[in-house]
């Protein structure tokens, strides 16, 4: 008495694994927010920073939606979970990156990078450090194919197995087109679409 039976169809939310792939500077931080808005801070990981398997291990159990920015080593994906991302135009990402690294941290927290970043922006994209470079040298298909194979040797090989993996997303959305993106996402978790 006083126990009531809960059926599959009375529930509101996705039960299953969900991973954001938060990509940098593609609103992952509004996204994080309102999953865990919608689903409860139980549910929902902070947004992290970390190896992608690691992540699992070490969030998997507790937490059914991990959110953050992963790290690949040829693992490829966990089949146990649905994996999301959201792209932005790559020139349009890298230049709100540079400025936020150059206004939201300090020299001596980022070290050579910073500098790097700031010689970047201030000769107008002319001195292009080694460091500076890694990060905004085709970063989406780098990300991607490091999920497969972190060593491809060429462009073309790194392309198609950064492809490959996009593909294989059960949701993927453009930054420009976020209420779509949104829209995807809560279908498949279950919710309602966010109004704004």
């Amino acid at each position: 008495q006083g126990w009531r039976v809960v059926l599959m169809s009375d529930r509101s939310a996705f039960d299953g694994r969900v991973i954001f792939d938060h990509l940098p500077k593609t609103a992952g931080q509004a996204v994080n927010a309102w999953l865990t808005g919608s689903l409860g801070s139980g549910c929902v990981t902070p947004n992290l920073i970390g190896d992608h398997r690691e992540l699992i291990r070490r969030y998997g159990g507790e937490y059914s939606i991990i959110s953050g920015h992963l790290g690949f080593h040829g693992e490829g994906l966990d089949s146990r979970y649905r994996y999301l991302t959201c792209f932005r135009e790559p020139i349009d990402r890298a230049i709100s990156w540079i400025f936020f690294i150059l206004k939201n941290h300090e020299k001596d927290q980022l070290g050579e990078l910073w500098g790097e970043a700031e010689r970047f922006f201030e000769t107008d994209g002319n001195e292009l450090g080694a460091i500076f470079k890694g990060y905004i040298n085709n970063p989406y298909v780098e990300h991607f194919a490091a999920a497969i194979d972190m060593y491809c040797c060429t462009d073309d090989q790194k392309l198609e197995n950064a492809l490959r993996v996009v593909e294989s997303y059960d949701v993927w959305g453009l930054y420009e087109q976020m209420p779509k993106f949104l829209a995807d996402v809560a279908e498949l978790i279950g919710l309602p679409a966010p109004e704004t």
